[in-house]
């Protein structure tokens, strides 16, 4: 029995490690390349779905930015209004652009954003992001250049915030590195996640949305994966997002986040060792998503190590604290994601039954649902 419980607590510390050593082996060997915008002279005619709700502070911005980063004769832009109750819309329409309406919640947007969108290449992108000049060039290219199996390809965000951040600077390492190693997935098998803020995807080969999904950014990589099909992430192609470091929202955030991806991980069970999925269900899944999830069961054995020796309790969880500290200020981003996996499977629980607290998108509305439990 013993044995057994090392072996499972040696595989969850361990999970990234063995990930990320086999990923960087395979890029030292195969260092990837990519092509350069600028040589292209003809851009495929692509459509923008922006999922907006609320929006009115950031969406002129939005759009001037999306005209500035792709050939403006090529592209149209769509801003696909769920359960908006500003003037979002009105912007839109004075700027000349197109407004569909969708049924509350981001993946009734997206998929509303889909139907209307008139061309192969469809681009989604936030309306809070801020993207580089040549992010949308760049994912446009390279799922143009990609076999085809791949169906999607993402970037990724950075955050901006006010002032010196240390969490912030953390926060932007870990992105990077997020993206890099999806990076290094694409290219084997499949991306772990689709960067919500922006990618783009083939309109034509694109499973549909998943109805109902709470963590969208990973159930459309969970689908593509199921289909037999592939996504890629571009680790050069970037957009900046605001965010607030303070640390008790923060935490809130990455809580949310973190319940929604284990929601996704037990709704999904049958994606693992699927041979459908070219090494996604049996690898990428269960080592880079899911066993990292699974953070607690060695906290409750850990602090169960008292009660199996002669180790006095409360000196013990002292320890453990001081450590977590250490943690905390060495490297504060870890320290909270760490904290945010535990207080997720809290949060799964306690919420798992109410679908307005995962989906809804406006921020009151979770408020008032988590308020009810």
């Amino acid at each position: 029995m013993w044995l057994i419980i090392i072996i499972i607590i040696c595989i969850v510390l361990t999970s990234y490690t063995i990930h990320d050593i086999y990923y960087l082996r395979i890029a030292k060997r195969n260092p990837k390349t990519h092509n350069d915008p600028a040589a292209v002279n003809e851009w495929p005619l692509l459509t923008c779905v922006i999922p907006a709700a609320n929006e009115e502070g950031v969406i002129e911005a939005k759009i001037k930015n999306l005209y500035t980063a792709y050939p403006s004769d090529r592209l149209t832009v769509i801003v696909a209004l769920n359960n908006s109750t500003d003037k979002t819309g009105d912007i839109c329409t004075r700027l000349g652009v197109r407004v569909v309406e969708s049924a509350p919640g981001k993946q009734p947007a997206l998929e509303a954003g889909r139907n209307a969108a008139s061309s192969e290449y469809v681009f989604v992108t936030d309306a809070d992001v801020t993207l580089e000049e040549d992010t949308v060039k760049k994912l446009v290219m390279e799922l143009f250049d990609s076999p085809p199996d791949v169906v999607a390809v993402s970037g990724y965000c950075e955050y901006t915030y006010k002032g010196e951040s240390r969490i912030g600077t953390k926060m932007n390492e870990h992105e990077h590195k997020q993206a890099y190693l999806c990076e290094l997935q694409g290219e084997r098998s499949s991306s772990a996640i689709i960067q919500g803020p922006c990618y783009v995807y083939k309109k034509s080969s694109l499973p549909p949305y998943p109805a109902g999904a709470m963590e969208d950014e990973l159930s459309l990589a969970i689908e593509i994966a199921r289909q037999g099909k592939r996504a890629k992430t571009h680790a050069g192609a970037r957009g900046f997002q605001y965010a607030d470091t303070n640390l008790p929202k923060l935490l809130r955030m990455l809580t949310r986040h973190a319940g929604r991806q284990i929601h996704t991980c037990i709704t999904n069970k049958d994606i693992f060792f699927s041979s459908r999925t070219r090494g996604y269900g049996s690898f990428i899944f269960p080592f880079y998503i899911f066993i990292p999830r699974c953070l607690p069961l060695v906290t409750l054995f850990v602090l169960s190590i008292p009660f199996l020796t002669s180790i006095s309790f409360p000196a013990f969880l002292l320890g453990c604290i001081a450590i977590y500290i250490a943690v905390l200020i060495l490297n504060p981003f870890a320290a909270l994601q760490i904290a945010a996996i535990h207080l997720g499977w809290v949060y799964f629980i306690l919420y798992r039954n109410k679908a307005s607290v995962w989906q809804n998108p406006n921020r009151e509305s979770i408020k008032r649902a988590e308020g009810e439990g």
